[in-house]
């Protein structure tokens, strides 16, 4: 068998090895205990061995609540990590990650 063809096969069965997987994330976000508005919410996927993936963004409705989802196929399990672009606390923009 020639390399091209190894490649080939590799590549099918590690597409069949893959499974799909979902995740929602719903939370409340407040500054100094009042609710906060106009934050976006990105939700990403952490990848070793490249860029990591944006599964969805959303934005902070009026009372501080969001929820986002997303998923993707994968053959090992999906390292979710939301990012909250906010600016409580400060006067330019801050970025916050929870993994």
């Amino acid at each position: 068998m020639t390399k091209l063809s190894l490649v080939v096969i590799f590549s099918i069965i590690g597409l069949s090895a893959a499974k799909m997987q979902n995740i929602t994330v719903t939370g409340l976000f407040k500054c100094n205990g009042k609710e906060m508005e106009n934050i976006i919410v990105e939700l990403w996927d952490k990848d070793t061995f490249d860029p990591d993936d944006l599964f969805a963004t959303t934005q902070i409705n009026s009372k501080g609540e969001f929820t986002v989802k997303g998923g993707e196929s994968e053959i090992g399990s999906i390292e979710p990590y939301i990012n909250v672009l906010h600016e409580c606390n400060t006067s330019a923009g801050k970025i916050i990650l929870i993994r």
